[in-house]
């Protein structure tokens, strides 16, 4: 990951939306510039996208985001991250003419797929930054192994393989998938 000298949020934010290329982050006020993540990882985030919105839509319960929906965890500490599939309750959305740039605040749900490039340290520090900044639950999908780690607030986090059931939880009670088939 490439790095630059330390900015606010708002200097990084007019800096993101100018570069039309994305693919940057801002973490304890440091510029990093996320790898490509290649073909498998932006189907699986697609498809996990696609039955997000599945279920959300059509209860109207919030909104879904890609790999170009970026969140504002922190003014103060200059965190600014882009999951790769995100959601967020509808009682947190601002009005939609009020929608344009970075969400302020962290989403309910963010879902990071693993690439050939990401450590697995930064990833697991990826996660408790989202919990500690107020994100409810966090998968970290590794499509090597086939397995989705949940990360909660509340407990250590779980490990799921392609036997398990992917659910929810209390962020959007009554969704479920097979972990196999997100690597269909």
């Amino acid at each position: 990951m490439a790095t630059t000298s330390l900015l606010t949020v708002a200097e990084f934010e007019a800096m993101a939306l100018a570069d039309a290329t994305n693919g940057w982050e801002l973490l304890w006020g440091e510029v990093r510039q996320m790898p490509s993540s290649g073909f498998e990882h932006s189907g699986i985030g697609m498809w996990i996208g696609y039955k997000f919105w599945q279920f959300v839509e059509p209860r109207d319960l919030g909104l879904v985001t890609g790999a170009d929906g970026t969140f504002v965890l922190s003014r103060e500490h200059k965190i600014v991250l882009v999951p790769d599939v995100a959601f967020v309750a509808k009682n947190r959305l601002p009005p939609a003419d009020q929608r344009c740039g970075f969400f302020d605040g962290p989403p309910d749900l963010a879902a990071e797929i693993l690439s050939p490039s990401d450590r697995l340290a930064d990833v697991d520090e990826k996660a408790r930054t989202w919990l500690r900044f107020g994100t409810r639950v966090v998968w970290i999908v590794h499509p090597g192994p086939q397995t989705v780690t949940v990360w909660t607030a509340d407990g250590p986090p779980r490990v799921l393989g392609d036997t398990d059931q992917l659910d929810g939880g209390d962020v959007l009670p009554g969704f479920q998938i097979a972990v196999a088939e997100l690597f269909r």
